[in-house]
């Protein structure tokens, strides 16, 4: 009897071999470019949110600060904010600044604020990555009316150092309740 010989070969052709290592180096490269563009926008939004965050936090203790306040004075770049302390006769003052691309306070007795040493005043950003400036250079970043009541217009910038296009600008006006007169 005769065996048959079977001629068919088990392996991969050089052609077969060459066509699926192109297509996995396409998929491969699709894939990472994908990857890469999640792990950047993940960041991104990350720093926008840290951002938005922050101002959101800085602006809601400016705000009842002021609101809070008896009387208010203002310079190029601070405010001052004065009421008295409910325990004694002492005037208990707020004062705030902008100095170097940060928003800083300082909390005195009975000193007027251009009288506060720079070691007393701290920086209200809670981050290292954020800038904090003025919406435009030619106006202050705190302006206050004198009108009945007393109002405080907020004009600040808040922004990533790394990408100035990851921003956010404050203009908002806080009236200090107990200067209503009638």
């Amino acid at each position: 009897m005769c065996k048959k010989i079977n001629n068919k070969n088990l392996g991969f052709t050089l052609v077969e071999l060459l066509i699926s290592m192109g297509v996995i180096a396409v998929i491969a490269v699709v894939s990472s470019q994908i990857l890469i563009s999640l792990v950047s926008t993940s960041v991104n939004v990350q720093r926008k949110n840290e951002i938005e965050q922050s101002y959101t936090i800085i602006m809601q203790k400016l705000t009842k600060i002021i609101q809070d306040g008896n009387n208010a004075g203002s310079s190029a770049s601070s405010v001052n904010l004065f009421s008295p302390l409910q325990i004694n006769t002492s005037l208990d003052i707020s004062c705030f600044r902008m100095l170097n691309n940060e928003l800083q306070m300082a909390a005195t007795q009975n000193t007027p604020c251009a009288s506060v040493g720079n070691n007393s005043y701290r920086n209200l950003s809670f981050s290292k990555n954020i800038v904090v400036t003025t919406i435009n250079s030619t106006t202050p970043p705190f302006f206050i009316s004198d009108t009945n009541p007393v109002k405080v217009r907020i004009r600040l910038k808040f922004s990533d150092p790394l990408d100035p296009t990851f921003s956010q600008e404050v203009d908002r006006t806080v009236t200090l309740r107990k200067t209503y007169k009638n």
